[in-house]
């Protein structure tokens, strides 16, 4: 096995465990989930990536120049819309709710000027880029969070994130240990890590806002005409 078949591979692994998380917490999210959606959508989208790019990486050198351009540029295409659900996610934390429409309209507009960076240059550094300041993003509002309403689940979520920006630390550097663990495998495993963070957090963010069932009235009759 060469580097790129190593890569090819970690990036199947990392679909495979995307698209499942996505499944997951979308199938058993509660009914009154609001962040579900984009969460399951960021996995999703990263769970395509890593899909479109595994075929990249596994077609060289011998894939074709269409093909290979089409694969690649729909890869960053995915991993921008990630980074832009996982924004969405972030706007849904009380602190945002009240400025929903300008964190849309900063959403649309970091999207679009990504958009153009991806068409103007096949370099990976726009996506590094686009993720650095979505994360950013959301640890400014972690940071808000916890010294205000401590409504969110900030343990995982900041974790979840630091393991997302080692894994673009080591991408952006080329840091390879040897032999098939080069920087994109590693890149790989701190955002299969990163990706259970935010499936996890996830779940306790919605869980924790979900209604707490009510007394039946059957009870409450019982408990009126008890002795």
């Amino acid at each position: 096995m060469n580097s790129e078949q190593a890569t090819a591979l970690s990036d199947g692994v990392l679909a495979l465990e995307a698209l499942g998380l996505a499944g997951l917490l979308w199938w058993r999210r509660p009914a009154a989930a609001e962040t579900a959606g984009p969460l399951a959508a960021l996995l999703a989208a990263t769970g395509i990536a890593a899909a479109l790019g595994g075929a990249w990486h596994a077609g060289q050198p011998d894939l074709a120049p269409a093909a290979g351009f089409w694969l690649w540029k729909l890869t960053l295409v995915a991993i921008g819309l990630g980074d832009a659900c996982l924004l969405a996610a972030f706007a849904r934390a009380p602190a945002l709710r009240p400025r929903a429409r300008l964190a849309r309209g900063v959403i649309l507009g970091k999207l679009a000027v990504y958009g153009a960076c991806i068409v103007a240059t096949d370099s990976f550094l726009p996506a590094l880029g686009d993720q650095v300041l979505t994360l950013a993003a959301g640890l400014a509002v972690i940071a808000w969070d916890a010294t205000h309403e401590g409504r969110l689940p900030g343990s995982w979520l900041a974790a979840a994130i630091g393991l997302a920006l080692a894994g673009g630390v080591i991408q952006a550097a080329g840091l390879d240990v040897g032999g098939l663990l080069n920087h994109n495998v590693l890149y790989h495993l701190c955002v299969m890590l990163a990706l259970a963070g935010f499936w996890a957090a996830a779940r306790i963010w919605d869980h924790a806002g979900a209604p707490k069932p009510s007394t039946s009235a059957s009870t409450v009759v019982s408990e009126d005409s008890a002795p």
